[in-house]
C-alpha cells in the first residue's frame, strides 16, 4: 500500500481577532492597522529583509514589515522593540538582535536588484574591455 504523508498545514491567524496587552490597567485591546499584517505579506519570501548570522547558522529573519523569525534555537527577547513600523522598525530589531546575541547581519537583495547589478557590473566590464583595446 503506497502511503502519501500528509502536507505540514501552516495554521494561520487572524490579525483582526488578536488581542495585545497595553498600558490600560491590563486591559486588552484589539491591534491596531491588523490587516496590514496579512499572512502572506508575512512569511512571503520575497518580503524578507535580512538574516542575522552566527557560527555559520541563520539565526533569524527579519521582514519588510519588521516581523521577526527566531531559528535556531535562540528566541526573542520580551523587550522586543515595538517603536516605528516597516524597515525603521526592522532596522530597529535588528540593531537590537545583533546586541543581543552578537553576529553579523546579511541584507537580502530582490531579483530585480540583483538583475541590476548583474547588468551594472557586464556593462562596466564591456566598458573596461573597450577602453583597453
Amino acid at each position: 500500500m503506497n502511503v502519501t504523508p500528509a502536507a505540514n498545514h501552516l495554521n494561520i491567524l487572524d490579525p483582526s481577532k488578536l488581542l495585545v496587552s497595553t498600558e490600560t490597567g491590563g486591559s486588552l485591546q484589539p491591534i491596531e492597522n491588523a490587516d496590514a499584517f496579512s499572512s502572506s505579506a508575512v512569511f512571503d519570501p520575497s518580503y524578507r529583509y535580512a538574516t542575522i548570522q552566527k557560527d555559520g547558522k541563520t539565526i533569524d529573519t527579519v521582514y519588510k514589515s519588521g516581523f521577526v523569525e527566531a531559528g535556531n534555537g535562540y528566541g526573542l527577547p520580551n523587550d522586543l522593540t515595538m517603536d516605528g513600523e516597516g524597515l525603521a522598525l526592522a532596522n530597529k530589531r535588528i540593531e537590537q538582535l545583533l546586541k543581543l546575541y552578537g553576529g553579523h547581519v546579511e541584507y537580502i537583495q530582490d531579483t530585480r536588484t540583483q538583475a541590476a547589478s548583474a547588468t551594472a557590473a557586464t556593462l562596466f566590464a564591456a566598458q573596461q574591455a573597450s577602453q583597453k583595446r
